[in-house]
């Protein structure tokens, strides 16, 4: 239990506490010290290939979490579980398509953005999913950490009720 608890935490820390510092530290500063949206937005662009990998990773080690506690979990934890789940593997596909149009729609050699004027729309898309996501899984970690006192909560029990 504690390998499966050790990989939700790490790739949850490194997924979804590396898209909240890129995004509230990393761009703003970048944009600041480059003086260019759109030359940071270049990076950003190969960055969150890898975050959307991470998203992948994360989501696989969070159902293995569900899978685990849900004998231990309520019945509106696992409701909540479940659907939190379903909601970020849907943001995670919908970003990971998102992102192949938004390439498409990208010169990174010339640092152009295609003229068509539909990039900023798919962008604006791509933002609001994200940020969904991320409030999703919040929601997520809440429910994760409530099961998860509920199973130590009925193990301390078990371990204090048998004979020494």
């Amino acid at each position: 239990m504690i390998l499966q608890r050790f990989v939700a935490i790490a790739l949850l820390c490194f997924w979804l506490g590396g898209f909240t510092f890129y995004s509230g530290v990393v761009i703003p500063t970048a944009v600041e010290v480059i003086g260019s949206h759109r030359e940071v937005g270049f990076v950003t662009q190969r960055v969150t290939q890898w975050l959307n990998v991470a998203g992948v990773a994360t989501m696989a080690a969070l159902l293995w979490n569900i899978r685990r506690g849900w004998k231990v979990a309520e019945s509106v934890e696992r409701k909540w579980l479940a659907g939190t789940l379903a909601l970020l593997v849907i943001a995670t596909i919908a970003l990971i398509i998102l992102h192949a149009i938004l390439d498409a729609r990208l010169d990174p050699t010339a640092f152009q953005i295609s003229p068509r004027r539909d990039f900023h729309a798919w962008h604006r898309a791509y933002l609001l999913i994200s940020t969904a996501q991320w409030g999703t899984a919040l929601v997520h970690v809440w429910f994760m950490l409530s099961t998860w006192q509920r199973a130590d909560t009925a193990a301390h029990r078990v371990t204090r009720s048998s004979p020494d």
